[in-house]
């Protein structure tokens, strides 16, 4: 057989070990498989015709009967792009699949037959379906979380984890922080760091690409939660130090053009930012149960005292903090400011100080040899004296920030 035949053949009918579970432990698939040998048995030369074969027990499975050489000449394949009807058996990791032309044809000659059928199934039945598919897929999911909490490889990530937060502790006492010490690459630490980093992303590209291919069902909730703080976590420690190389190299906007930063961390935000404003959303609706609540019981707007009182151990809640330092400083590296810079240094001057505001950043900005640092000893020069960053970093800010004292 050519290869290339083979390959073509490889392509158009494997939909990938994900699927396989599903299949080999289906009972529709069996209940399928009955009914066609018991439609076989009946009438082995009728014409194409459909047969009921399990009726009222669920699923109704519906079955084809074809005569002996009635699919000669109709052996091609249809693609799925040219028929409409089974979008739902498509998923991101196959979105096309090739159905027989005969099947398909048989489909169309009774689909209106089909249709009369199909109203005649009541609500339980597609809730029992659906209900089995659920409880299969979210056994699936339970156990493959259950795995990433003890696979071997996920012990390695947080050995790898652990260094990296000996080295941002390590970073701090020498007045960098870790984002730059990193950058400067000057110790062998450095280069162990640049190896952990990697792994890391390795590890984390394949777990959000394999998460995001699984149904988001209620049931594996509180375990793809902790799966999403983990990566949030990762997100916030990892990026900086590959935003680190990126600038070092002489890269610029690293958040505004396409394929700059890597699409898993693009994802891991995303969904940090949807359960955010869930959690929102569930405030929202407390407080509104709440009527009766007088305004001066009412919870504290603004950053919560736990973080204020551990804001010397937070990481920065934005992970492309550093990118965005990086590219305020190029704007003031080019000289001759135009309108438009200084529209850009007043955003970012704007950005620095909600975040602060929200101890959204870590104290470790205000180190004296930080990027930021060196940012804003030029800015200071630039920005109006009467700002609320100017008045804060030149009355002691930074300090207060530090304690946990500023508000």
């Amino acid at each position: 057989m050519p290869e290339s035949f083979k390959m073509t053949v490889k392509n158009r009918f494997s939909s990938g070990l994900e699927s396989g579970n599903l299949v080999v432990n289906s009972d529709p698939v069996h209940q399928a498989w009955c009914a066609i040998e018991q439609q076989r048995q009946i009438n082995p030369n009728a014409e194409p015709s459909l047969y009921n074969e399990i009726q009222p027990e669920n699923p109704i499975v519906i079955a084809f009967g074809t005569p002996p050489g009635s699919l000669q000449g109709q052996e091609g394949l249809v693609s799925s792009k040219d028929f409409a009807h089974f979008e739902f058996l498509c998923n991101k990791s196959n979105p096309v699949f090739c159905i027989n032309e005969a099947a398909i044809k048989l489909f169309q000659s009774h689909y209106s037959d089909l249709l009369v059928l199909k109203n005649k199934q009541s609500c339980m039945d597609i809730d029992n379906l659906v209900g089995k598919m659920k409880r299969h897929e979210t056994k699936l999911l339970i156990q493959k979380m259950k795995n990433w909490d003890s696979d071997n490889k996920f012990n390695d990530v947080k050995i790898h984890m652990a260094y990296l937060e000996w080295y941002k502790k390590e970073s701090k006492d020498k007045g960098y922080g870790y984002y730059d010490m990193y950058r400067k690459k000057e110790k062998p630490a450095d280069v162990k760091v640049n190896e952990y980093k990697k792994k890391l992303m390795n590890y984390w590209e394949d777990s959000v690409t394999e998460i995001e291919d699984r149904p988001k069902l209620e049931e594996g909730a509180y375990l793809r939660l902790r799966w999403l703080y983990g990566g949030t976590t990762y997100r916030r420690m990892v990026e900086p130090l590959h935003i680190a190389d990126y600038y070092k190299d002489g890269g610029e906007n690293y958040q505004t053009e396409d394929g700059k930063r890597p699409k898993h961390f693009t994802l891991l935000e995303k969904l940090h930012q949807e359960k955010q404003e869930q959690e929102e959303k569930k405030k929202e609706q407390e407080k509104k149960k709440q009527e009766t609540q007088k305004q001066e019981e009412k919870p504290e707007s603004g950053p919560s005292k736990s973080k204020r009182k551990n804001v010397g151990s937070i990481l920065n809640d934005d992970s492309c903090f550093w990118a965005r330092v990086e590219e305020a400083l190029i704007l003031l590296k080019n000289g001759g400011l135009t309108t438009d810079d200084k529209g850009k240094l007043k955003e970012f001057e704007d950005y620095v100080w909600i975040a602060l505001k929200n101890y959204a950043v870590s104290p470790e900005i205000f180190l004296k040899n930080s990027s930021f640092m060196k940012w804003w000893n030029e800015y200071k020069g630039i920005v109006d004296s009467s700002s609320s960053l100017s008045h804060f970093m030149k009355n002691g800010g930074p300090k207060e920030y530090e304690e946990g004292k500023f508000t």
